[in-house]
This record gives C-alpha cells, structure tokens and sequence, in this order.
C-alpha cells in the first residue's frame, strides 16, 4: 500500500537524506520538529512555498542504494526529495549540491533531472521518486 502519496512539479531535486543540503536552521529544526514528533512523513511546504517530501527509513540511519547502483547515506533516519532552485539558494548548502551535479561524486545522494511532473511515496521499507527506487530494508 502506498503511503504518503504526493505530486511533485518537473524540476531539479536532490534525492536523499536533506540533513546533508538543507542549511536553513530554521525550516532543517521546523521539519525534525514534526518529523520526530511523529506528524511528518510526507509532503511539507516552507514558508517560501518551496516542497519538501521526506519520510523515515524502515531501519533508521545507514547507507542505501537504489536500482542504478547510487547510494544514499542516512544520518536523520530519513531520506527525502527537494527542489534545486536558485529561489531557495540560502535554503540549500549549494557547496555540498553543486559536486553531485556531475552524478560522478554521488557520496551524498543524488540530483535529479525530472522532466515531467511525478510522484514520490513510501511502500513497504522502499522510496519511490518517479522511477527510482531505494529501498531501506536491506
């Protein structure tokens, strides 16, 4: 059964653990806030209508690897999707985005070139963004 469902616009993302490129304190302590209190997974939209998906992990911190053979290192207990957008630059930690650009120098997830609007949902210990898979329960 799918679970936390939700459409995202075509666009630029990041995929993986957002502890690695949110630097805005604020909205990185707002999202733990609710996540950790057990009323986030899922869709979140910033006070700068910027869209965030996350949801945790089935086994918590450590390092995930999808079907294309990227690897997603968790240290937030969760994985998730953000636009790359340079309306929210001061949100990001571009230093930490910018290298993944190439997809050579994926150590902290991976940026993604979505060309159609998609959706993203959590099944079963598994993330899905589109047609990318990664499943946590291995």
């Amino acid at each position: 059964m799918k679970q936390y469902l939700c459409k995202m616009p075509s666009g630029l993302y990041y995929l993986g653990d957002l502890c690695y490129v949110i630097q805005d304190r604020e909205l990185w302590d707002k999202m733990c806030e609710e996540h950790f209190s057990g009323d986030f997974n899922g869709k979140f939209t910033t006070a700068e209508n910027l869209t965030v998906w996350n949801c945790s992990t089935y086994y918590g911190d450590g390092c995930f690897e999808d079907q294309d053979g990227y690897f997603y290192p968790v240290d937030s207990g969760s994985i998730g999707i953000i636009l790359i957008d340079d309306n929210y630059r001061e949100l990001l930690k571009y230093e930490q985005v910018a290298p993944l650009q190439s997809l050579e120098d994926d150590e902290l997830g991976r940026v993604k070139l979505f060309d159609d609007e998609f959706e993203v949902w959590y099944e079963n210990g598994i993330f899905y963004f589109g047609e990318i898979a990664i499943n946590t329960r291995e």
